[in-house]
């Protein structure tokens, strides 16, 4: 917020006479009338604070200094709305150190009552009208009513002259601003005159940075097409796009003035990166009832020159052993839309409601219609062999046809703090060797509700149910089942829902589950988190069954790091059988949703 005054703090020290600098009179600086936010923001400007290791030597030193600060005090306040202040000091020289008080008299802060324009230039009538339709959608807000301060003011000019950069003119600048006081009501009407500045089109884009990347990938995501109005929006998005790839490390994107040509055509320079195309990595997980649990990755992100990324991963721990491959292909069809992904994997489990021994191969084609909303479809095949407790094992051959509808407009992928997350998957199922057949329908909502600025309201509610076979007849890993740190904390993997009379679970075929979760952030790294979770698991698809609700709650910690935040969160079972623990932890990377 001070930004703008320290250029004036720098000119003023350069010129200060040459005893300031020296060494001599001590004294302590005091702030009466500011509360402590007030008073740090007015320690960050003050020269008499800056100057403490090397006083004046002399009572006339201090009385310039003083006299200094009264004016960086003032600009201060009026950035902070208050137009009506005052500021007086008194120097105390009987003390030791001598003792300087200001007292700040800030009056009421003023409120914005009128916003206007004034376009000129090239197209300055078509750019006020873009404005005035922006206003109406709402999509641009004049905070009208609010305190009027110099980081709002800036703002609110910065999305003004965005409009224009919108509506074909890459070189919008502001000629004046005036600021209109009204001391008896105490608000304030600014005026804004802007220039539009030349109009222009896209022009040629010229791409750098380039070596292992095919030219078209790039091309696929630069949103412009020349000879169109510039739209500062597609340059903006274009350049998230090309950051986000896993094969480009940084993308910058500029355009110069002195290059746009007399007939309005402007270059454009994609400046790129290449990020490493090989990597191996780690993961692990540690819970109480799973214990530890680990992966090792290869992976390949650039595999035919197309951003093909092939990924070996193999799976250690306690309960999970295995290899999976899984190959991306992007662009199918040369369009961004369209991606294929296939996988092949050899698994084996050893759970609390069965063993696994499973071979599979899957192809799926992922559609993204929107930014937010994406469709999936595709095929699995798979050899399984499974053992429950006291039974002999059985082997399935299976082919299901998954598919998937997901809508995601939350802020950030790891660590949302707003939005909204929707996902429908349908799973229907048939086995090659009888004719058991089956379809899992699983819906899931994820909300995300920024209270304050480190408060954020996280909740999420889960349906799935099987139908088409009894339970007994379903594969039990195709059953649905409860508990664990992607279901309910508090309760053992899968142990929430109903059991046989060895306490191993059975799975069923109706599954709620409902969780909330307050994060807090108390620094820039370091948050915490208190959570209400539970579930409800029947054998059947009876929602009124005698299955209970049975419910969990617990706190966490969250270490932010830049790929998602480590947690570490400990959950006790509200409603307690005999087989549960008393409590669970969990360790791993992410937020369990």
């Amino acid at each position: 917020m001070m930004k703008h005054l320290r250029p004036a703090i720098l000119l003023v020290l350069l010129y200060l006479p040459a005893q300031v600098m020296a060494q001599g009179l001590p004294y302590h600086v005091a702030y009466a009338g500011a509360d402590e936010s007030l008073s740090h923001d007015l320690q960050a400007v003050s020269l008499l604070d800056a100057l403490k290791a090397n006083p004046p030597d002399t009572e006339a030193g201090l009385h310039r200094l003083a006299q200094q600060d009264i004016t960086l005090f003032t600009d201060l306040l009026n950035a902070h709305g208050y137009f009506s202040n005052k500021v007086t000091y008194t120097l105390d020289m009987q003390q030791t150190p001598a003792n300087i008080v200001f007292h700040i008299i800030t009056g009421p802060v003023y409120t914005l009552q009128g916003y206007q324009t004034h376009w000129s230039g090239p197209g300055a009538q078509a750019t006020q009208a873009y404005q005035q339709h922006q206003q109406a959608a709402e999509k641009l807000t004049i905070p009208l009513g609010k305190n009027l301060q110099e980081d709002m003011l800036q703002k609110t000019e910065q999305q003004i002259l965005a409009l224009a950069m919108q509506n074909g003119h890459p070189f919008p600048e502001v000629i004046k601003r005036t600021l209109a006081l009204n001391h008896t009501t105490h608000t304030a009407n600014v005026t804004l005159w802007i220039d539009t500045g030349p109009q222009a089109v896209f022009g040629t884009t010229h791409i750098t940075g380039i070596e292992s990347v095919d030219d078209g990938y790039i091309k696929r995501r630069i949103d412009w097409v020349e000879g169109a109005p510039f739209d500062l929006r597609k340059v903006t998005d274009s350049q998230q796009t090309l950051s986000r790839t896993s094969v480009i490390n940084t993308a910058r994107v500029s355009y110069d003035k002195n290059e746009l040509s007399a007939d309005g055509h402007l270059p454009m320079n994609v400046a790129l990166k290449e990020g490493d195309r090989r990597s191996i990595g780690v993961g692990a997980f540690v819970s109480s009832s799973a214990g530890p649990y680990g992966q090792v990755f290869w992976e390949h992100r650039n595999m035919f020159g197309n951003a093909e990324n092939l990924r070996i991963k193999a799976d250690l721990g306690t309960e999970r052993r295995g290899l999976t491959f899984d190959l991306t292909k992007p662009d199918l069809f040369n369009s961004r839309q369209y991606s294929l992904q296939l996988s092949a994997a050899n698994l084996a489990e050893k759970l609390e409601a069965y063993d696994r021994k499973t071979t599979s191969a899957a192809a799926a084609l992922k559609w993204q219609i929107t930014n937010h909303i994406v469709l999936t479809g595709g095929g699995n095949f798979e050899s399984t062999r499974i053992t429950e407790a006291d039974k002999t094992g059985d082997t399935f051959t299976l082919s299901s046809f998954p598919m998937s509808a997901r809508y995601d407009n939350t802020d950030d992928f790891f660590n949302p703090t707003r939005g909204l997350r929707l996902l429908l998957a349908l799973t229907p199922t048939q086995s090659l060797e009888s004719n058991l057949h089956f379809l899992t329908t699983d819906a899931t909502a994820s909300m995300y509700l920024p209270i304050t600025k480190s408060l954020v309201w996280a909740n999420r509610g889960r349906v799935a149910t099987i139908g088409g076979a009894n339970l007994a007849s379903i594969p039990a890993d195709k059953r649905l089942y409860a508990g664990g740190s992607g279901s309910v904390r508090g309760y053992a993997y899968q142990l929430l829902g109903p059991l046989d009379a060895t306490n191993k679970p059975t799975g069923g075929r109706f599954l709620t589950e409902l969780a909330t979760e307050a994060r807090y952030r108390f620094t820039d790294t370091i948050g915490g988190v208190a959570f209400f979770e539970g579930a409800r698991l029947t054998q059947n698809r009876n929602v009124s069954g005698s299955e209970p609700f049975r419910w969990s709650a617990g706190l966490g910690a969250r270490y932010q790091t830049p790929i998602g935040p480590v947690r570490f969160d400990i959950a006790v079972p509200l409603d307690k059988r005999p087989v549960d623990d008393s409590f669970q932890f969990y360790i791993s990377l992410g937020h369990a949703f």
